[in-house]
């Protein structure tokens, strides 16, 4: 992001892994309820670096 008041450089990080929930298996479990298993979990990372 691009500023004039800032004599150097700015940037804004952001991570975003299996936004829509992909990966999920279905396992029947021994009392008949349906579990989850998640493979691959949500998650969402972000930061900012300043360089001057």
């Amino acid at each position: 992001m691009p500023a004039s008041f800032l004599a150097g450089h700015m940037e804004i990080l952001m991570d975003l892994r299996n936004l829509l929930a992909q990966g999920y298996v279905p396992v029947m479990g021994p009392d008949g309820r349906t579990l989850y298993l998640v493979q691959s979990a949500r998650s969402v990372r972000g930061g900012v670096a300043f360089s001057f």
